[in-house]
Formats: C-alpha cells, structure tokens, sequence
C-alpha cells in the first residue's frame, strides 16, 4: 500500500475551513462556527452565516428586540 499526497475530503475541508474561505463551518447542531470578537460585526456574521429557518428566527426576534 504506497501512500499517496491527496488528503482525505474530511482533512481537506478542515483545511479550506482554516483559510477563511467565505463560508463558515457549520457545526453538527447547524450553527456557524464564528471566531469571538467585539461589536456588531461578528453577530452580523454569525446570523447570516445560519440556516434559512433560524436566521429567519433570529433576525425576527432582533427586529422585536430594537423596538422595545
């Protein structure tokens, strides 16, 4: 069995992951795996990174949020 240099699909997509390719990872629970930071910048992020059906959730309950 001779090794070859192609990675596995799993190892290579961890690697495109790790070069800040534009879309997130999506964890096994759906939800965007987005770096900590300060500000509105990386909410923004992390809601639009989500599903459909949860981003449509979150962005109604923001939008109650502000108007309270």
């Amino acid at each position: 069995m001779a090794r070859t240099s192609e990675k596995s699909p799993k190892v290579a997509k961890k690697g495109a992951a790790k070069q800040g390719t534009t879309k997130p990872v999506l964890l096994s629970g759906g939800n965007p795996q987005i770096a900590k930071g300060d500000g509105d910048t990386p909410v923004q992020a992390y809601i639009a990174a989500m599903p459909g059906w949860k981003r449509d959730i979150v962005s109604k309950w923001l939008s109650f949020a502000a108007r309270r």
